[in-house]
């Protein structure tokens, strides 16, 4: 922790949610929850995709901030915007249960699928079981939507996965 504070205080994101996860974890430190999302935050405000899904994560289970789909979903959909594969499992799990959005399993599956061709695997299988669920024309409105999603992104990161 001694090492990576001078960089995290002087803005260096990766150290800064190093930080973060080591109060959420633990290691190093005494487990503090408002202290990781303080740091999460500080990360995530830069656009940092790891903080922003893991300050998502905080919202979600209400550790160190207010419980709020809302809120995390805001975090979830700057992780997604650049293509971080575990905020786009994350919308997917909110539009199949209706957490903070209407459920949507169409809409689920679109999410699931990027987070699937994004390498989680998790995601893989539970885009399979959906489709098995789902009537083929919904998993076809599903994977439309998830093309047009990728087409409009223009973060590197979104592109780097395909070579283009």
């Amino acid at each position: 922790m001694r090492e990576l504070l001078p960089d995290a205080e002087s803005g260096h994101v990766e150290a800064q949610y190093l930080i973060g996860h080591m109060y959420y974890k633990g290691r190093g430190v005494e487990e503090n929850y408002e202290r990781a999302v303080l740091w999460y935050r500080r990360a995530a405000e830069v656009g940092y995709a790891p903080a922003q899904y893991r300050l998502g994560n905080r919202y979600a289970k209400g550790q160190g901030v207010a419980g709020s789909d809302d809120d995390a979903l805001i975090w979830y959909r700057r992780a997604a915007a650049q293509c971080y594969a575990k905020a786009l499992k994350h919308l997917a799990r909110h539009y199949f249960a209706g957490r903070g959005v209407e459920a949507d399993p169409v809409q689920a599956y679109a999410w699931i699928s990027l987070a699937a061709r994004y390498g989680d695997e998790d995601a893989r299988e539970h885009r399979a079981d959906a489709a098995e669920k789902m009537a083929p024309n919904d998993v076809a409105k599903g994977e439309n939507i998830a093309a047009e999603w990728l087409a409009n992104r223009d973060h590197p990161q979104c592109h780097a996965a395909w070579g283009n």
